[in-house]
């Protein structure tokens, strides 16, 4: 697959991640957009973090996605956990763990999953 493809569908799959927190939130979290082509996840009308463009700009070209899916984890989805959304964030972290899977080395997936604190029961029931 070549690259530019590559950083297409992880852009996409950012944009996923965020729906999926959205959409186990019970209304807490939303996708807000500006008029300047800016895309928030937000919560009680607060950003949490950076817009999804600029993290999609990043990965597509440095840092890179292997440190954007780190820096998206700790600036958006840590808040969602600590406004209590953990199921939101559960499910968004699994998701997030599940395209690592296609970025980092295999002998990093275990710090990847031990720093997004998801289970190895976590990973099993979303494989059901």
């Amino acid at each position: 697959m070549d690259n530019e493809h590559c950083k297409k569908r992880y852009g996409k799959y950012l944009i996923l991640i965020a729906a999926i927190a959205v959409k186990h939130s019970q209304g807490r979290l939303n996708l807000h957009f500006k008029d300047d082509d800016q895309t928030f996840l937000e919560c009680n009308d607060v950003p949490l973090g950076r817009s999804l463009e600029e993290y999609i700009f990043r990965g597509n070209h440095q840092p890179g996605w292997s440190d954007v899916l780190l820096d998206f984890c700790e600036d958006v989805l840590y808040k969602v956990k600590k406004y209590g959304l953990s199921i939101s964030y559960k499910e968004a972290a699994v998701f997030l763990y599940t395209i690592g899977t296609e970025i980092y080395d295999s002998s990093l997936l275990e710090a990847l999953r031990f720093q997004l604190l998801i289970s190895d029961d976590d990973l099993l029931q979303k494989s059901k």
